[in-house]
């Protein structure tokens, strides 16, 4: 029985394909693993849902007063610097993971899915409490 070598290009397309089929598999496990990772200086997905929740109850409270708009702006404001020096949470870094929820929609449907959820709860109590 006599074996024929196999011909040097076919071993060059072997190893061709063996290491793009290894880039590959490598790609797809350092992708799946950082999903949910956020940089540095970015809120999680719940904080930024808290902070969503309590701008929004406070933007509520304020549109019931009988004021103008640019005095309730001022007052945004000042709940805003008020909020920062009570959760330690700079405005800054709110903006700043605003903008990278922005770019990821899922994420930020998700954190909205959140905010929803905690606005409808505390109507439910709200309701249940005034009856």
């Amino acid at each position: 029985v006599f074996i024929t070598p196999r011909p040097p290009l076919f071993r060059e397309w072997s190893n061709r394909f063996y290491f793009v089929v290894s880039l590959c598999f490598y790609m797809l496990l350092v992708s799946c693993s950082q999903t949910d990772r956020v940089p540095k200086g970015i809120l999680s997905k719940q904080e930024m849902a808290n902070v969503l929740t309590e701008f929004y109850l406070k933007e509520a409270k304020i549109q019931t007063l009988p004021v103008q708009p640019d005095s309730a702006q001022a007052l945004f404001r000042y709940f805003r610097k008020k909020f920062e020096m009570k959760s330690g949470v700079p405005d800054s870094v709110v903006n700043l993971s605003f903008e990278y929820y922005l770019s990821r929609p899922a994420d930020l449907s998700e954190i909205y899915d959140q905010v929803i959820d905690s606005l409808s709860l505390k109507e439910h109590k709200v309701g249940l409490g005034g009856r």
